[in-house]
């Protein structure tokens, strides 16, 4: 990641929650590698960029180059960002007050994704997103199923926290938008 975070001023940028749905007739499909992707529900997200961390060396790096730390509803309004820093550990993210008397952070519109690029150029769009952005992406949330390893298992959720809360997404479509407070 190039350059310095985007900023806006106060206000909610994202104002819709992440859309779920079923994956149709979506099969489970294999990577070159052998590693089995299953679909266990398509999957939209219009969210605040937050934090990210790219990876390159853990297990799971050549299939998710980088961690999401997202944000909609209060967790995209600038003033509440203001109040909170953001670090991640071993793949989870930590949300921080950064003074007693700022807002407290509002788990139920903020989540950590691992994405899963469909494709080299999906890649480059998510490696290029920088903190601040708002972004659209869409694919499926998605199991994980490697040699060796145990099953990588997306949450369902958006309310969830701790080990097993976050989501895992494999990203078809990815880009940059503008919120309309900024244009």
């Amino acid at each position: 990641q190039t350059g310095r975070p985007v900023r806006y001023g106060a206000g909610k940028l994202v104002g819709e929650a992440p859309r779920q749905g079923g994956v149709g007739e979506k099969q489970p499909w294999q990577l070159k590698d052998g590693t089995r992707i299953i679909p266990l529900a398509s999957y939209e997200i219009n969210a605040r960029l937050l934090h990210r961390e790219r990876y390159r060396f853990d297990a799971m790096a050549d299939i998710s180059p980088v961690d999401f730390g997202v944000g909609w509803h209060r967790m995209s309004d600038q003033s509440v960002i203001d109040s909170l820093s953001f670090s991640n550990s071993n793949r989870f993210l930590c949300l921080n007050c950064r003074d007693a008397g700022g807002p407290e952070p509002d788990n139920g519109s903020a989540g950590n994704m691992h994405m899963l690029p469909a494709n080299d150029r999906v890649k480059e769009r998510l490696l290029d997103l920088r903190t601040g952005d708002v972004f659209f992406a869409r694919g499926y949330l998605v199991s994980v199923e490697r040699s060796g390893m145990n099953p990588w298992t997306s949450s369902l959720s958006r309310e969830d926290t701790g080990n097993g809360a976050c989501e895992i997404m494999w990203v078809e479509e990815i880009s940059r938008k503008v919120p309309p407070q900024a244009r």
